[in-house]
């Protein structure tokens, strides 16, 4: 949640592209407000990002060339970040994902597409709920979607989301959370907060509290955002 004019206008813009019609709820990466909030054109980031996947042998891959945008690969790239760390544990095995700020829900059809067949849960905006509700039915998901939460997921992903989150928000969502595995990607200021310090905060808590091991690295080459991820540590102690 943002509770800035920026997203209420965004959110007004939204509402009404919304009503558009079928054909648009079909593409909604061409949609003006989609496209200027959340979604990452081809630009030299994302040629870095997809050369490391090509280095290592995760790319390319047919699957994400279905959009006429690189939305897909990115998602695609973040995910790769965490299953670098987690190789032990492919996506079949994970019963529930959590992701905070889902945009039209393209983290959900990768992980879909890459083996993910439980229950997807996304946290968002009541106007983002909606563009999932009426855009995902048409991506032949083999994963169920639901809104919310859930304390303890296997998987708990936030990307960019909750790091533009004011604090005190961001602190009452994930007070109770408890995951086995997660993955955020954020900038290391946003808006006057060292976003740095307050997710590696929240991970050293989790280590002390269960184990989850977590490492903290930078984007690929070109990019000023970080990564957080957990890595292995539920596996030893028995979770």
């Amino acid at each position: 949640s943002m509770p800035s004019e920026a997203w209420d206008r965004n959110e007004a813009n939204l509402e009404r592209e919304m009503g558009d019609g079928p054909l648009y709820i079909n593409r909604p990466w061409r949609w003006p407000t989609v496209s200027a909030t959340m979604y990452v054109g081809m630009t030299r980031e994302l040629d870095a990002a997809m050369g490391e996947l090509r280095l290592n042998g995760a790319f390319p891959d047919p699957m994400w060339t279905d959009e006429d945008t690189t939305n897909l690969l990115w998602q695609r790239y973040h995910l790769w970040r965490w299953q670098q760390r987690n190789p032990a544990l492919p996506l079949e095995r994970l019963r529930t994902i959590v992701e905070f700020g889902g945009g039209y829900g393209a983290m959900c059809i990768v992980a879909s597409r890459l083996g993910f067949r439980g229950s997807y849960y996304i946290t968002d905006l009541p106007q983002m709920e909606r563009l999932q509700d009426l855009h995902l039915p048409g991506r032949d998901l083999h994963c169920k979607v639901r809104h919310g939460s859930i304390r303890k997921p296997d998987l708990l992903i936030s990307l960019f989301g909750l790091g533009e989150t004011p604090v005190d928000e961001r602190d009452a969502w994930i007070g109770d959370k408890d995951p086995r595995g997660f993955l955020f990607s954020f900038l290391g200021e946003y808006d006057h907060v060292d976003n740095t310090k307050w997710f590696t905060r929240w991970a050293q808590r989790q280590f002390e509290r269960n184990g989850t091991l977590w490492t903290l690295e930078h984007g690929s080459k070109n990019t000023s955002h970080n990564y957080l991820t957990s890595h292995r540590g539920w596996i030893a102690h028995g979770r």
